[in-house]
């Protein structure tokens, strides 16, 4: 069971998240803590994937390019701020979840 600040909290995030007009009806609940619980989880597992994918290069790739990007790609795993998630993940999370918070808000999804 939720405290009421805890309940506040989650509110606080994701009207943030979803905005005011979408998330502020929602009563917080187990479940809906736990669906955002899951959305966070899968959003940071995208953005650790974007991280490996090499990127674009400006000129056309030489021998260095290749090496380069597996040094680059290991420094973003080990540098990348575990708090911050690309748009690129979040954006497609929200939509996807999104009808389960309503669900788990009237206490349908369990």
């Amino acid at each position: 069971m939720m405290s009421y600040l805890e309940q506040e909290q989650l509110k606080s995030i994701l009207v943030d998240v979803f905005g005011m007009s979408i998330a502020q009806p929602w009563e917080m609940n187990d479940a809906v803590a736990e669906v955002f619980n899951r959305m966070l989880a899968d959003s940071q597992q995208c953005t650790h994937i974007l991280d490996m994918i090499p990127r674009v290069p400006g000129w056309i790739p030489g021998k260095a390019y290749l090496p380069m990007q597996v040094v680059s790609a290991i420094y973003r795993l080990i540098a990348h701020d575990k708090r911050k998630v690309y748009w690129l993940c979040s954006e497609p999370m929200k939509a996807k979840y999104r009808s389960e918070f309503e669900m788990a808000s009237l206490g349908i999804l369990r």
